[in-house]
């Protein structure tokens, strides 16, 4: 596989986040890579624009990539019910579930404040939401909700509001322990958050 490419009608030039799903298959989230703030408060960062999540295979001759019905110009995604699911998020507040072979999705929740999502992590059946939001005025800057999502129930419980920007979730194998990135004046540091799930 030579980058850029054209797959299925969409230009790819870079992909990322690739999970192995079978012994010679992958899904990755693939796009235009860019170089871009996410907000006006954010530091400048590689985007990834026109986004899709891709299934690729590996054969003798190389690797040959199909775009995944319903996942195009997705923000976030997550793998999620064992590895049967995604959690998607489209440009909004709202979280939908769709079949790992793709297809259609249908509506999870939808989170109880306007903000940009900002990271997305599951297991089993729980994830764990980030949402950053303009602090009320006359304050300025942005904050983080952390979300409890149930894919079960389809229920959002807020768990907290932090100080600042806080990104890319991932909640670990055991215990509801989660590490989150948190973006200061161009400084990137990683933080464990302890029992943040059951």
């Amino acid at each position: 596989l030579t980058l850029p490419a054209n797959v299925g009608g969409r230009a790819i030039s870079w992909f990322t986040d690739a999970v192995w799903v079978g012994q010679d298959e992958f899904i990755a989230r693939t796009g235009q890579l860019t170089f871009d703030a996410a907000c006006g408060a954010c530091p400048a960062d590689t985007l990834l624009a026109g986004v899709a999540l891709m299934r690729g295979t590996i054969t003798a001759t190389g690797v040959t990539l199909a775009v995944i019905p319903g996942t195009v110009d997705i923000t976030r995604h997550a793998f999620a019910e064992n590895g049967t699911s995604f959690v998607v998020v489209r440009n909004s507040a709202a979280l939908e579930r769709l079949p790992i072979a793709g297809g259609t999705s249908t509506p999870i929740a939808t989170l109880p404040r306007a903000g940009t999502i900002s990271g997305l992590s599951c297991r089993g059946t729980e994830c764990l939401v980030t949402q950053y939001v303009n602090r009320p005025l006359p304050a300025s800057g942005l904050d983080t909700w952390f979300y409890r999502v149930n894919l079960t129930t389809n229920t959002v419980t807020s768990l907290r509001l932090e100080t600042g920007l806080w990104t890319g979730p991932v909640l670990l194998a055991t215990g509801g322990d989660a590490v989150l990135q948190f973006s200061s004046a161009g400084a990137r540091d990683l933080y464990l958050f302890k029992g943040l799930l059951p």
